[in-house]
């Protein structure tokens, strides 16, 4: 190899090594940071949230077993008419047999308990002995916030409130925790109902 060919090939090996060296720079490259003691407790926090989430839902799903199983603990209810005034001051739907229902119900006995100390469900004497699908078959109230028919038993007709027609109150409220509390209260019942119907 002649001295030409020499130095032509020793500039083309510089111009590749300076090209491939500003390629490189270029590159962005993962930068591996040591564990320090904040990732490490950023991650021990997580794993806490995670877990207490986790035990929050089993504590929810243990009191809404038990507001369940006290639904239909009937000696939990107590009586507040005994035929002298009824509860039920409702807006008629139209629907007759209905009505005349809700009036006997009024002059009989009416049965309350405050599920979870705030949903309002009620238990009356089935008086036309409807089944449940008949009792559905009618249509009830014509306004928010009553409280409804919810499911016929042989002997009983199984009533119930809401835990409210409006808004879900602020965090910051002070009605928060009541509504918190309906809520769990109104989630039980409809567990309880949907495991009626099947």
């Amino acid at each position: 190899m002649n001295n030409l060919s020499k130095k032509s090939l020793f500039l083309s090996l510089l111009l590749f090594a300076s090209l491939a060296l500003t390629v490189s720079a270029c590159v962005k490259k993962p930068v591996v940071r040591p564990v320090g003691n904040q990732n490490v407790d950023a991650v021990i926090n997580a794993n806490q949230t995670s877990t207490t989430t986790t035990e929050q839902a089993a504590s929810s799903t243990v009191e809404i077993d038990k507001l369940v199983t006290q639904i239909e603990d009937w000696k939990l209810y107590k009586k507040i008419s005994n035929g002298e005034s009824g509860i039920f001051d409702f807006d008629s739907c139209g629907d007759k047999e209905f009505d005349s229902l809700v009036t006997k119900v009024n002059e009989g006995e009416i049965y309350k308990f405050d599920l979870n100390g705030r949903l309002p469900i009620i238990y009356t004497p089935n008086y036309y002995h409807w089944t449940n699908n008949e009792l559905t078959g009618h249509q009830s109230f014509c306004e928010a916030g009553a409280i409804y028919p919810r499911y016929a038993f042989a002997d009983k007709i199984f009533w119930a409130g809401v835990c409210g027609t409006g808004a879900k109150p602020d965090i910051s409220d002070q009605n928060y925790v009541s509504f918190q509390e309906c809520l769990m209260a109104e989630e039980a019942l409809n567990y309880f109902l949907r495991m009626k119907i099947k």
